[in-house]
């Protein structure tokens, strides 16, 4: 990492902190409405969807923002707004307003997670973007494994409002970790058509490009993978492997670990991993893995499926941001990324009722099995179309035969000039890097 820079080990630092915290107040969240107003399933599991629809629900909005003002700033905005979300959650004193806040933690999260995606094509050169994805995603993934902690210690030290302002902090510790970096601003472009009409370019380019609408479908198809374990897992833990909430506990951790592990793999490989075919194995991979954690009755085996449920997933994050960033023009990188991100909420939004209803229509291992072998069937659907296809890469090579996309009138540039076709390192400018 040293050849990236300090700014780049400033900015990674502060975003690992600030999404620990977030990963402490969603377990405190949780945990508060349970214990505090004696909530059940139904009220916990609303506080969920309130976190997750305003990322389904403003993804044109936060995607036209990135590309009007630049993540930079869009990405200082949204944790303004949810440190002020975490301080609030501070005094409050009833379910309601517990659910309000929730939604603006969701309203800040629809935000900065895009804008966060959207940083590393405008601050770094391309020969070292796909490195920076990576590492974005295994800095950022070390909440897994380090917010469940953070979340039990303030919470033993302070109660749950320690977990929410020790949220708040972490904000502000992201904020002040973006300042340093230097980043191209937006490309002014007049606007040719309706506001509503901007808002929903990044549709139009998802649909009518096979590479963007082939990597979010692969995307998409983890992220339902990961809602319907949200289900799965702990009745799997307690009622087909018969342990307690420790070992549950545990197997997440291991799957934390295991990702950080080989995302760190990813980053050293860079360029290598930036490739369609990698994501679609390892979307195969993560079904595969899955299965093998949630169809097993022996512990040993779970603990095995977990692990390499958690090492192929690391594979998916970096290279599909590299993938979506390089297949689109750049003054709409930030409506494809938020519209990513709108996926990822809707795929768990249809896979945690989905889940529940097999799990208590059939029995826990085969909801398990079902799901988990519908993803990697999707994932080997996905590795068949890509290898008819010439290769597309992350690496900056010309997009060729199918990949010429057809025509799409975006704001600044027309949509059959991939920008794939720049030469490597030609986003590199004086004063623009993370270095």
């Amino acid at each position: 990492m040293h050849s990236l820079g300090w700014r780049l080990r400033v900015f990674l630092g502060g975003q690992a902190l600030s999404a620990i915290g977030s990963w402490a107040t969603l377990v405190a969240v949780w945990g508060y409405a349970a214990f505090a107003f004696d909530s059940g399933a139904a009220e916990i599991g609303f506080i969920g969807v309130a976190w997750l629809l305003p990322g389904v629900a403003l993804a044109p909005v936060a995607g036209l923002g990135i590309d009007s003002m630049g993540p930079k700033r869009v990405l200082i905005a949204a944790k303004g707004v949810g440190a002020a979300a975490s301080v609030a959650l501070i005094f409050v004193n009833s379910y309601g307003w517990l659910v309000l806040l929730s939604v603006g933690h969701g309203i800040a999260y629809a935000f900065y997670q895009p804008a966060l995606d959207a940083v590393p094509p405008r601050a770094v050169p391309d020969e070292l973007l796909a490195r920076t994805n990576a590492l974005v995603r295994v800095f950022t993934d070390t909440a897994i494994i380090f917010g469940p902690v953070a979340a039990a210690a303030t919470i033993a030290l302070w109660d749950f409002r320690g977990a929410f302002a020790f949220d708040a902090v972490t904000y502000l510790v992201g904020i002040a970790a973006i300042l340093p970096v230097s980043m191209r601003p937006p490309e002014a472009a007049p606007p040719s058509r309706r506001v509503w009409h901007e808002a929903l370019e990044g549709f139009r380019l998802i649909v009518q490009r096979p590479s963007l609408r082939m990597t979010v479908l692969l995307t998409g198809t983890v992220y339902f993978l990961y809602g319907a374990a949200l289900v799965i897992e702990p009745i799997y833990v307690r009622d087909v492997l018969h342990q307690p909430v420790s070992t549950f506990a545990l197997l997440q951790t291991a799957f934390g670990v295991f990702l950080v592990g080989a995302g760190l793999l990813v980053a050293r490989l860079g360029e290598r991993s930036a490739h369609l075919e990698v994501v679609a194995l390892t979307v195969v991979g993560s079904g595969l893995g899955a299965m093998l954690y949630l169809g097993t009755t022996s512990l040993a085996w779970s603990y095995t499926g977990v692990m390499a449920w958690g090492a192929v997933t690391a594979f998916v994050a970096g290279p599909s941001r590299t993938l979506l960033q390089r297949n689109t023009p750049e003054q709409a990188q930030g409506r494809v990324l938020a519209l990513d991100r709108s996926v990822e909420g809707l795929a768990h939004l249809l896979a945690l009722p989905l889940a529940g209803w097999l799990a208590a229509t059939s029995t826990v291992r085969t909801a398990a099995l079902t799901l988990t072998g519908a993803v990697a069937l999707v994932g080997l659907a996905g590795v068949a179309l890509v290898l008819r296809k010439p290769r597309t890469s992350g690496a900056g090579r010309p997009v060729t035969g199918t990949e010429q996309e057809p025509s799409v009138p975006p704001v600044a540039v027309s949509a059959d000039e991939p920008t794939v076709e720049l030469p490597l390192g030609a986003r590199a400018e004086s004063g623009t890097s993370l270095g």
